[in-house]
């Protein structure tokens, strides 16, 4: 395992320096979900997944990746009432 903090992968043995300099350069850890990202792809990391976003059911800004646990946990009531309660992604959330 790469004891470096940037990736969480197995590394071969024969591959270990060279895969240690790379992730020095290369990657980074999110300071918001400590995920390692590509160093030039972390401020579209970021917006794409921590931006805040306004829940269109009570406008409380929500960080974008968690935007349907938010509605699940908050909102219960209003997803039963406008959602089929039946479908797969709703029936693993709410127990009717």
């Amino acid at each position: 395992m790469c004891d470096d903090e940037h990736s969480k992968r197995d590394i071969a043995e024969s591959n270990y320096v060279i895969h240690e300099v790379h992730c020095q350069r290369n990657i980074v850890l999110c300071e918001q979900c400590h995920e390692p990202v590509p160093r030039v792809d972390l401020e579209t990391h970021v917006k794409d997944v921590h931006a805040p976003v306004d829940c269109e059911l009570c406008g409380l800004a929500v960080e974008r990746d968690n935007v349907d646990w938010h509605k699940v946990g908050l909102h219960i009531t209003s997803i039963h009432h406008t959602v089929n309660p039946l479908t797969p992604t709703v029936a693993i959330w709410v127990q009717l």
